[in-house]
């Protein structure tokens, strides 16, 4: 089975990782840019588990303008606002009745995905596990979670059990759901409260927990995206308030996303978690002031 990981950061590595140990070496598909430094100054991909590196023996590729090999399976471990150059990549070289994983935070990717290459084709990845990248080529744990997959099908792909199998086979937490919907709007809930939050608090996730003005913050975030979801007639899986807050202390000592996208000067996804909100509040009449206000800020803090 060949299958390959298109942008592999922190998320993406991990997978590697768990792909690895399960027996399987996919292919690592950067741009050719990061491609090169990796090959030259890091010396190939590494996950780290605390103390622990274990280097990554995944071999590299690139973009390329030719379909030089088709895959069975592409999970797409980019960024959300570059989810449509990937889903384009992985149309061009999924085998016949290949699938395709999204693993991005927010709403919309999923939907993209199964307009351009069907809904038997398209799988969503709701990811829980805290990884941070240390560097170009480094991942570490720094949480973990469970990896939840589902389709909006009643005729799902085969391939998604054997997707849960592999992971599970590598050491993951893994469930085929049959609401994956619920479980993205359960996510994007806790992570428009951990994300802006920590990078405007420029702190780990732990804070939310330690400062009683960032857990106000959260908890009001959450109380308002409710509304919206209790709109759109999405029935969550669990309790997102209870969500929140165990997800934070499992992941106490991770650096959101979100953080590290402020601090290194790149953009984020707020458009994809925040905006979501928003934009279902303005559909369904719901105001989503405090969601609306840290879109603002974040904006202002990386530049964009």
């Amino acid at each position: 089975m060949n299958i390959a990981i298109i942008g592999p950061g922190a998320i993406g590595l991990f997978i590697a990782y768990a792909l690895e140990r399960a027996g399987i070496k996919a292919t690592l598909i950067y741009r050719e840019r990061f491609r090169r430094l990796l090959v030259e100054k890091s010396g190939g991909p590494k996950f780290k588990i605390g103390f622990n590196v274990f280097p990554l023996s995944h071999k590299l590729s690139f973009v390329t303008a030719e379909k030089s090999k088709s895959y069975d399976i592409v999970f797409i471990t980019t960024k959300a606002y570059d989810f449509k150059d990937a889903i384009m990549e992985a149309a061009r070289i999924l085998s016949d009745g290949g699938v395709a994983i999204s693993m991005q935070n927010g709403i919309g990717l999923l939907e993209q995905s199964e307009r351009l290459i069907g809904e038997a084709r398209s799988i969503a990845g709701i990811i829980t596990y805290g990884a941070t990248r240390i560097d170009i080529a480094t991942s570490e744990l720094r949480g973990t979670g469970n990896i939840y997959l589902g389709q909006r099908t009643r005729e799902t792909s085969p391939l998604l059990d054997e997707v849960r199998s592999l992971l599970n086979r590598g050491g993951l937490n893994v469930e085929v759901v049959d609401d994956i919907d619920g479980f993205r709007w359960l996510k994007v809930l806790v992570n428009a409260a951990i994300g802006p939050i920590t990078a405007i608090f420029q702190g780990e996730n732990r804070i939310l927990l330690e400062n009683k003005y960032a857990n106000h913050l959260a908890t009001s975030v959450v109380n308002e995206g409710m509304e919206v979801v209790n709109k759109q007639g999405v029935r969550l899986p669990r309790n997102p308030m209870d969500e929140l807050f165990n997800v934070v202390r499992l992941t106490a000592g991770n650096k959101s996303s979100m953080l590290q996208d402020i601090v290194s000067g790149r953009r984020t996804e707020i458009d994809y978690i925040n905006g979501a909100i928003v934009e279902y509040g303005r559909l369904h009449g719901v105001p989503t002031p405090i969601n609306e206000a840290l879109i603002f800020i974040i904006k202002g803090l990386a530049g964009e």
